[in-house]
């Protein structure tokens, strides 16, 4: 995840029409966009400043939303009343009240939106991009299997069940934390689990729970819903 910051110097009889402006660039366009995450715009009490901080998933995803020819009016208009200073950032560290210091978090829906984005990344099999929301140090049910093994285990998967997809049915976001329900409807083209399925179609759900840390995976303990495929075959059998 980054954070992109932009600061907006302005005549204050200008500043209520910048925010007007970013606000609708922001709704009718940038928040529709692939990757986008979350944003928060305020301005300066003396009228002179209006400062807008957004995340997103990665450097791509804000840039194909640059491309978009769709906020340029509203920006092209911008930067006729105000200039403004872009930076890109990371979260390095946040701070409670109490003055305790620990690993930045994110809010409920700004992680439900980070999972979401790695959901599709899985469907799409996009195995380039998987290091962006799993940590090189990720731990699966107990066993520390690193960034490598844990592709190597999405693509394993993959080309024992070539229509496999997930499906998030019920989704918990309590930062840092995922509690996540998958459903799956797919054809495993030989044993699945130890079970001879032989390329029948089984439906089945796995509940899953992740922490997150410095916006990435981190930990998954998973529990796939066994019996409810042995009771599938035996049926058919």
């Amino acid at each position: 995840m980054i954070t992109l910051i932009n600061l907006f110097t302005v005549e204050p009889a200008n500043q209520q029409r910048l925010v007007d402006l970013l606000a609708r660039a922001t709704d009718e366009f940038v928040s529709r966009a692939p990757g986008f995450l979350s944003a928060t715009l305020h301005r300066s009490l003396d009228g002179t400043k209006v400062t807008m901080s957004a995340q997103w998933r990665s450097v791509a995803d804000y840039e194909a939303m640059r491309r978009d020819p769709g906020p340029l009016p509203f920006l092209q208009e911008a930067l006729t009343i105000a200039r403004f200073e872009p930076g890109m950032y990371e979260i390095v560290r946040q701070f409670s009240p109490a003055g305790n210091s620990g690993p930045a978090a994110m809010r409920k829906a700004e992680l439900s939106d980070l999972y979401r984005a790695y959901i599709a990344c899985l469907n799409a099999q996009d195995w380039a991009r998987l290091g962006e929301f799993v940590q090189d140090e990720v731990r699966h049910n107990g066993e520390g299997i690193g960034l490598s093994g844990y592709r190597g285990m999405l693509e394993r998967d993959f080309r024992e069940i070539p229509d496999l997809s997930f499906e998030i049915q019920l989704l918990i976001a309590e930062p840092p934390h995922i509690a996540s329900r998958l459903a799956f409807d797919c054809t495993p083209k030989g044993k699945f689990l130890g079970l001879d399925v032989r390329g029948k179609r089984v439906s089945f759900t796995e509940n899953v729970f992740y922490e997150f840390r410095d916006g990435k995976i981190a930990e998954v303990w998973s529990v796939i819903d066994k019996a409810a495929i042995e009771a599938q075959i035996q049926r058919e059998d």
